[in-house]
């Protein structure tokens, strides 16, 4: 739950403070889940949700970021990487090989790792408006909504975020 909310946060205090709200909403609703899915997806389900409620309280509260986030969205402190570009703690940890080919692993997993950085690294808004509709998948409207834009100028954001990627991603050495 830490990786999911990590990956759509730029700040590792909040995604814990995120997985930690879901988690307590879980506990206080057990009765109302029904089995119908796994517990991990109801409970990824939750988390979700807290993502969104957070996204929508700081476009209402857009003065009053948690000190953690200024430091983040500064450079200051980054919670991914060290001043020369390496993780701080592998991703990957954890995880089984999903290739045999450990040539073909290594590659995926370097890819992942530079568009993870460079996602982290787009502008608020476009951070915002990117991590909704691409990796939360919402529909335009919700993301709108959510990220407090006009729906007119969604696809201008969304244009704008993967020609940021794609510039980062050259600059990290990745190619097509």
């Amino acid at each position: 739950m830490l990786r999911y909310a990590a990956a759509r946060v730029r700040d590792r205090q909040t995604a814990e403070d995120l997985v930690q709200e879901a988690l307590v909403t879980a506990v206080t609703r057990l009765a109302d889940f029904s089995g119908e899915s796994s517990l991990r997806t109801w409970l990824i389900g939750i988390l979700r949700h807290k993502v969104l409620d957070h996204y929508r309280w700081r476009r209402r509260h857009p003065g009053d970021l948690p000190a953690a986030e200024d430091d983040a969205q500064s450079g200051r402190d980054d919670q991914w990487f060290t001043p020369l570009g390496v993780w701080r703690v592998d991703p990957n940890q954890g995880l089984e090989p999903l290739d045999l080919d450990p040539a073909r692993a290594a590659e995926r997993s370097e890819l992942r790792d530079a568009l993870r950085h460079c996602i982290d690294r787009l502008p608020g808004g476009l951070h915002r408006a990117y991590v909704l509709r691409e990796l939360e998948e919402l529909e335009p409207d919700e993301v709108c909504e959510t990220a407090g834009i006009a729906r007119d100028s969604l696809p201008v954001f969304l244009y704008r975020a993967r020609q940021a990627l794609r510039e980062c991603l050259q600059r990290k050495g990745v190619t097509a």
